[in-house]
């Protein structure tokens, strides 16, 4: 996933590209609306950078696990994205996962944050 920031008016815009090209939508009206109650973008820069972040994770993570839709994450998908966000080294059957970034569970907590925020928008229960 390829994320961008843009400034606009004094208004810091927060954008996700998909890889084919196409800005995901769902995601660029959590970060940016500031008329939605269920959006964030009347929160501080802060918040809102970190729930692009772990958004950017996310929809990674989606492509990587061939998951096309977010209500496809079960208990396993999750177990599986907790060991992601994470970073480390994994090593699995098929596959060892290697990442630079080590992550605190405090910043997976507030990731996870994001994620309910982001799924109350949706209206997808978080469960």
């Amino acid at each position: 996933m390829e994320g961008f920031k843009r400034e606009i008016n004094n208004y810091l815009y927060f954008l996700l590209v998909n890889p084919g090209g196409g800005i995901i939508n769902d995601v660029y009206t959590f970060l940016n609306n500031t008329e939605n109650k269920k959006c964030i973008g009347n929160a501080d820069y802060k918040k809102r950078e970190q729930a692009y972040t772990a958004l950017k994770l996310l929809y990674s993570f989606m492509e990587l696990f061939y998951i096309t839709d977010l209500k496809e994450i079960d208990d396993t998908e999750i177990n599986r994205l907790e060991a992601f966000l994470k970073g480390g080294e994994k090593i699995g059957h098929s596959i060892t996962f290697i990442s630079k970034t080590n992550r605190s569970h405090s910043t997976i907590d507030k990731y996870y944050s994001a994620y309910r925020k982001y799924f109350d928008y949706l209206n997808i229960e978080p469960n």
